[in-house]
């Protein structure tokens, strides 16, 4: 099981109104992943919770499925598990998980696909 913390400060919750943390519990699968359904920008998107990613990553199709103006971003650099990857930083307006809302999250865009959203530590920090 993982528990997900958020202060209030970053975050908005309608099932905790004043809370200062608020808490989501994930179970793995039988491989020891952590998947869920969330929402990006509003939009339903599949995650898979990566500690070892710095940001929330996503392919670019996904990012123009749900709206992003990815080339707007930063063009930049990532050191992946299969070598380096062309990105573009971008800020999402939110990301929800399991009534839990954070906004101004950074993000990065992959030129290549990616088989589900990568919910990275700058979501999970």
């Amino acid at each position: 099981m993982l528990k997900i913390v958020a202060a209030a400060a970053r975050v908005s919750s309608a099932s905790a109104p004043g809370a200062s943390v608020v808490e989501a519990s994930l179970v793995s699968d039988g491989g020891g992943h952590f998947f869920a359904d969330a929402s990006v920008n509003g939009r339903s998107v599949r995650v898979l919770v990566d500690t070892g990613a710095t940001l929330v990553a996503l392919g670019r199709n996904e990012a123009v499925r749900l709206g992003i103006d990815y080339r707007a971003g930063q063009p930049a650099q990532s050191e992946t598990a299969n070598g380096t990857a062309r990105v573009w930083r971008v800020k999402l307006d939110s990301i929800e998980l399991k009534g839990m809302r954070l906004y101004g999250i950074d993000a990065a865009v992959h030129e290549s696909e990616l088989p589900y959203v990568l919910l990275g530590m700058s979501f999970l920090g």
